[in-house]
């Protein structure tokens, strides 16, 4: 069988790109055949596209007169796309409109699998074609999809509730998700599934994980990865940790640490003494590796609906909220005292037997 993933492809960031590439070897060891869809509606639009060729070139410009962070963002980016090159299976097809899709598309491929990942994020996304509208409704398949929201506005839900209703088979991320969708359908069947970075095994992360030779690393060190910005107080706790044991930061961009590409992510995560977060994936690859760490609440700027929720559903599959910031432990380099392989043993042959199951009805 031959499937088409639908997720987000644009962008550098190291949890999409990993649960990405999971969900491809998960479904290739299923023996399905599978490849990623760059969709680029309701993304990329011309204003967008010159805007980022403009940042580019500045860049690029910024470079030539001895910018050193213009660098790192420049690599940044030519390693995240040879990561995408070398390690995803991409499509013969690009979706640039919901309305003229390439010809052959929809025949071409067995069945279409939307997620994981916040692709169906009412602020971000969108689009039609991310709930697969575009394909024969025995062909819809969702695999852990996010909406990374609790409440989809009113102005939008008789939209949602009909793109989902089109899906016969219909998994999700987070219980939050499951209970959206009977708030706005009534349906009471949507499977809440693992992240696919956890159907992969410790082991074969480690094996995939590759050491960032560029930044010459002394052990032992704490990791820094923060997607919106540290408040006052965690930034003083921070600096306590790093009296005794450097920090790298992943996320500054005025630090060769910032050109990791995804693999070199993992081995950072894998080789820290503590990790201090606000992602989901960043948390997902502490437990993975079972290294500590600590995790801090992000919000979306501008809105009551917190990013926290999915880090919530996380941390109750595990039951270890002793790693909040807001519930700090006496010693945050205390190993962590879960048994991952052990609570992620059902969930993941619930997510095969998903997947079987909706397989088996195209």
């Amino acid at each position: 069988m031959k499937a088409a993933i639908m997720t987000i492809t644009d962008g550098q960031n190291y949890g999409n790109r990993l649960q990405n590439y999971a969900l491809q070897m998960f479904l290739n060891e299923m023996g399905i055949s599978a490849e990623t869809v760059h969709n680029v509606i309701n993304r990329v639009d011309e204003h967008c596209f010159k805007t980022r060729v403009l940042r580019f070139l500045l860049l690029c410009r910024a470079r030539i007169i001895g910018k050193k962070n213009a660098e790192y963002q420049i690599m940044r980016y030519i390693r995240f796309r040879r990561f995408k090159d070398k390690y995803i299976q991409k499509s013969r097809f690009t979706l640039n409109s919901e309305d003229n899709l390439p010809e052959g598309f929809q025949q071409y491929y067995d069945f279409f699998i939307t997620g994981s990942d916040q692709v169906w994020h009412p602020k971000w996304r969108g689009s039609a074609v991310d709930f697969l509208t575009f394909a024969p409704e025995h062909k819809r398949v969702s695999y852990a999809a996010s909406f990374g929201v609790t409440n989809i506005s009113e102005g939008q839900k008789k939209m949602y509730a009909q793109w989902l209703a089109g899906i016969k088979h219909l998994s999700v991320r987070e219980p939050s998700g499951a209970k959206l969708i009977q708030e706005l359908t009534g349906r009471t069947d949507s499977v809440v599934s693992l992240d696919p970075t956890f159907l992969l095994s410790a082991s074969q992360w480690e094996a995939f994980a590759k050491e960032p030779k560029f930044l010459h690393i002394n052990k032992p060190y704490i990791l820094k990865y923060s997607l919106g910005a540290f408040t006052h107080e965690e930034e003083s706790f921070l600096n306590t940790c790093t009296t005794e044991k450097p920090l790298i930061d992943i996320t500054d961009k005025n630090s060769p640490a910032y050109m990791c590409d995804p693999t070199e992510f993992l081995w950072l995560i894998l080789n820290c003494d503590l990790l201090c977060t606000d992602s989901f994936h960043g948390t997902v690859f502490s437990l993975i590796f079972q290294k500590p760490f600590i995790i801090f609440q992000r919000a979306i700027k501008g809105t009551d609906d917190s990013m926290y929720t999915r880090i919530e559903n996380l941390l109750d599959l595990f039951d270890i909220h002793d790693r909040e910031f807001s519930k700090l432990p006496s010693d945050p380099f205390l190993p962590l005292c879960v048994d991952v392989d052990k609570s992620l043993k059902i969930p993941r042959e619930q997510a095969r037997n998903y997947l079987k199951t909706a397989l088996k009805s195209i």
